[in-house]
């Protein structure tokens, strides 16, 4: 009951502001099962959601073309961490989605990054999506850097959901390939 509450509400969540499906139900639900089923638990639905929000908004070439550096370090670093994340012990996956959510929670209730010039967006797309395929290859949970990164380039509200719904989409579906040849997806 409490793991249907909790998708329940991380599907509000994502329907009301586009983001926060992952991080609302993988928090949650390692509430009541341990850090790596919650991750696992989430992937497939991930890819749904995800998948509905880029049907919705279209765009999906324009995005992509406009955030390679993003997408392509992304989807090697996820990649490369979904194979080791079996292999990372319980206590230490659980501390990293507890120290990434109360990081980002802290980040965002603060103040809002300082504005990214247009001479720093390359390198800012490189550490976004390496931060963000480290964090989303052993942790499932990937947004963090990208909203920061979104955010500090003062993207507007549509430019801002279609993003974030194309990178979630790439990254779950490279998440479920590593995951399910790792075998924490069956």
């Amino acid at each position: 009951l409490v793991i249907i509450a909790t998708y329940l509400l991380a599907g509000l969540i994502k329907g009301t502001l586009g983001i926060g499906y992952p991080t609302a139900a993988i928090t949650l639900t390692a509430t009541v099962v341990d850090a790596r089923s919650a991750i696992a638990l989430v992937v497939i639905p991930m890819c749904f959601t995800n998948a509905w929000q880029i049907y919705r908004s279209g765009h999906l070439v324009e995005v992509v073309k406009r955030n390679w550096r993003l997408v392509t370090i992304m989807v090697i670093a996820i990649g490369i961490f979904s194979l080791f994340s079996a292999d990372v012990p319980i206590r230490w996956l659980t501390l990293l989605l507890g120290v990434v959510t109360f990081l980002f929670a802290i980040v965002s209730l603060w103040r809002a990054p300082p504005e990214l010039p247009e001479r720093f967006d390359k390198a800012a797309q490189w550490i976004a999506g390496a931060l963000s395929g480290m964090m989303g290859g052993l942790a499932g949970i990937w947004a963090p850097p990208i909203i920061v990164y979104l955010t500090a380039r003062r993207v507007s509200t549509d430019v801002f959901v279609q993003t974030v719904g194309v990178l979630l989409f790439i990254g779950s579906v490279v998440l479920l390939f590593g995951y399910t040849k790792t075998g924490l997806v069956n």
